[in-house]
């Protein structure tokens, strides 16, 4: 049983129970007035706050809010809106950076919302379905969707990608969040009231056509608890062959609790001590669908496979230090002298205590032979520091997809979430650009894997996995 999964259930049922007595929060309209003066708010904020505009690249996020301006309609319904915002929220090509309807809307949008009752996966020119909640059965895992709604796939989802944020609007990222949340994003871009979607498919080469009911998100969540077998701990590790140690680490977001990050290190600790990884021949490291997390957890992680000392993270820059009377909460553990140990640092504006910076000295039972990374685009945050420290160990490669984070360090950690005054969407603004690459000859945003592998459509087997088995066999 999963009982915090249960628990969410219960209390969004009962959520769901209220919400649909009460008015359809998205029949709220604004005039133009209105949308100009949060279109001024974000701006200002984000030029006030933000580190990292531009860090990857030309960001048309000036531009754009101003093209929104002059653009504006005489007025836009909240749903409208909220896309427009979003959009404009991915245009800081940043991953953190990202727009939220209201919470009285997204309430609405989980509990009582018609969602698209599957998600997909892009495997060449195609999207097949990866995970489905239709309760009649006639979707299955592995179809190739071809219409919905009278709407080409592939144009369904080039009209969503624009509202996902990612580093550098690397595609990677954009593609694995529809692997989970394409219903959601296809209830903003084409409406959540959908009683029926018609779908149009093809299985085996035969075309098929259903009339698929729409899900809430309570429908999502209990589908996903009855395809799990058990939950997945942070990290687990096993010999998968007799020179070959395979590590999982499925996450490094753990509650910012001290209890909590042992229990993270001490799991780590045990797998290299106990299992002897120290001693093997072979190492594969799995991050796929790792979004991140703790930085001083991935940081640990590296002492595990580093052979020489390193840093983890050459600095921590802000773009102001006014900040202090900004953040809604307490700093957390993982943040100390934040933010009364902000310095002004020849021009610049440091975070200068941080578990993660700084020489870090490798584990004494740490992993000293040949290893390959498996990744994909899911890989972000953290992950992806991980992978750019990785990149200077030697007799290490990586497999996969390309992972979808960027590789010089993220604008990430201690995030302000704006509140437009007028529409009350809410936008993550993050404070804390993370340099990992002090200077770096490697792209600024993606890394190209040595072993490039395309997902299947049915992944029963782990196919990605024995090829990674087979390359280290070779």
């Amino acid at each position: 049983m999963f009982p915090r999964i249960l628990l969410i259930l219960l209390v969004l049922t009962l959520q769901a129970s209220l919400i649909k007595a009460q008015k359809n929060p998205l029949n709220v309209f604004w005039n133009k007035q209105q949308m100009i003066e949060d279109l001024d708010s974000l701006q200002h904020t984000l030029r006030m706050y933000h580190p990292g505009i531009g860090r990857y690249g030309d960001s048309s996020i000036w531009k754009n809010i101003q093209e929104a301006k002059d653009s504006l309609p005489e007025k836009a319904s909240s749903e409208e809106f909220s896309a427009l915002i979003m959009e404009l929220a991915a245009s800081v090509a940043c991953s953190h950076t990202r727009a939220l309807p209201p919470s009285n809307e997204m309430d609405y949008y989980d509990n009582t919302a018609a969602y698209l009752p599957f998600n997909l996966i892009k495997i060449g020119d195609a999207y097949y379905v990866n995970e489905s909640a239709d309760e009649t059965g006639q979707l299955q895992v592995g179809d190739r969707i071809d219409s919905i709604n009278g709407v080409a796939c592939s144009d369904w989802v080039d009209s969503i990608l624009p509202l996902i944020a990612s580093d550098g609007n690397t595609p990677a990222r954009k593609l694995a969040a529809i692997q989970t949340g394409l219903y959601w994003y296809s209830a903003l871009r084409f409406g959540s009231d959908h009683e029926f979607y018609t779908v149009h498919a093809t299985r085996n080469g035969q075309p098929m056509q259903f009339s698929l009911m729409g899900v809430t998100r309570v429908d999502i969540l209990l589908q996903r608890q009855y395809n799990a077998s058990e939950p997945t701990p942070n990290v687990q590790g096993y010999w998968i062959r007799p020179e070959i140690f395979y590590l999982k680490v499925s996450s490094f977001a753990v509650d910012d609790t001290p209890e909590e990050k042992k229990i993270f290190l001490d799991d780590l600790d045990q797998i290299f001590l106990e299992s002897g990884v120290d001693t093997a021949q072979k190492l594969i490291l799995d991050l796929r669908g790792n979004t991140g997390g703790l930085s001083e957890l991935g940081m640990e992680l590296c002492r595990y496979l580093m052979h020489d000392p390193f840093i983890y993270c050459h600095s921590l820059q802000l773009k102001t230090s006014d900040i202090s009377k900004e953040l809604p909460f307490s700093p957390l553990p993982s943040y100390p002298g934040f933010p009364t140990g902000i310095r002004n640092e020849k021009g610049q504006i440091l975070w200068l205590k941080h578990p993660a910076l700084g020489l870090k000295y490798p584990q004494d039972h740490r992993f000293k032979g040949r290893m390959l990374v498996l990744c994909d685009g899911a890989c972000n945050s953290t992950t992806t520091e991980v992978i750019s420290v990785l990149q200077d160990r030697n007799h290490t490669q990586f497999s996969g997809e390309n992972p979808g984070g960027a590789f010089v360090g993220s604008n990430s950690g201690i995030t302000l979430q704006l509140v437009l005054p007028n529409s009350q969407i809410r936008v993550d603004v993050p404070l804390v650009a993370y340099h990992i690459r002090n200077s770096s000859p490697y792209s600024t945003v993606n890394l190209q894997v040595n072993y490039p592998m395309e997902p299947k459509p049915d992944m029963k087997g782990d196919p990605l996995l024995k090829k990674t088995i087979q390359i280290l066999e070779d």
